[in-house]
């Protein structure tokens, strides 16, 4: 998961916005005609465009969403190398772009691209750090002793390692079996410095925390 939203925030950086926070759509869901469309639309309010500016600007929107779209999906190569990759890109897009708007236009044209990487590099700093605070409560909950903590800290580490390993394989049958066995191994080290009462607690917490998972998925589903 954690994989696949740094795609995809690095797909929405290279994008931009199209619509308002609250509107904002999943851009894996769009056709690439619908990107070239909404990112084109808002751009021309913005910039300031000519009919035959918006014309080309979308052309040049829509051919570079078809070739950053291949790039989240294929993902064959490292995230490092995709990151590059998708960098060569939309410093592509950048040069085509320059060559249809007046500096003053263009400057435009990359400040409201600054400003959409600080808004989604503050979303994702916020989404950090509730993450860290749900996990000092996860373990303020569970009474732990400095010990603990220290042992807790260290099987985490572990299997956060080996799990992170895993996301990066492409058998997706194969990643589920193994997601599941590794997180029943990280249970049974868990249960082994925990007491029964607190690991009882601590199955109840990951329980929820799984539950408000699948909750969030279904509703970006929908």
């Amino acid at each position: 998961m954690q994989s696949t939203f740094r795609i995809l925030f690095i797909f929405s950086v290279l994008l931009w916005s199209c619509q308002s926070e609250a509107q904002r759509p999943k851009f894996q869901k769009l056709s690439p005609e619908q990107i070239a469309e909404k990112q084109t639309a808002r751009q021309i309010k913005t910039l300031d465009l000519n009919k035959e500016q918006a014309q080309t600007l979308e052309t040049i929107n829509f051919k570079y969403a078809e070739l950053l779209q291949a790039e989240i999906k294929s993902r064959q190569e490292s995230r490092k190398a995709s990151f590059a990759k998708m960098k060569d890109i939309i410093e592509a897009q950048n040069e085509e772009v320059k060559t249809i708007l007046s500096e003053n236009q263009y400057s435009n044209y990359i400040a409201l691209r600054r400003q959409n990487l600080a808004k989604l590099r503050k979303r994702r700093i916020e989404k950090a750090l509730a993450i860290q605070d749900n996990r000092k409560q996860s373990i303020e909950a569970l009474n732990l002793s400095n010990t603990q903590k220290e042992k807790l800290k260290s099987i985490k580490t572990k299997y956060a390692k080996e799990m992170k390993a895993l996301r990066a394989q492409d058998n997706v049958q194969g990643k589920l079996k193994e997601f599941k066995r590794l997180s029943e191994e990280q249970d049974k080290e868990v249960k082994a410095i925990l007491s029964e009462e607190q690991f009882e607690m601590y199955l109840r917490i990951k329980k929820e925390k799984l539950q408000k998972r699948k909750s969030k998925m279904r509703k970006n589903k929908n």
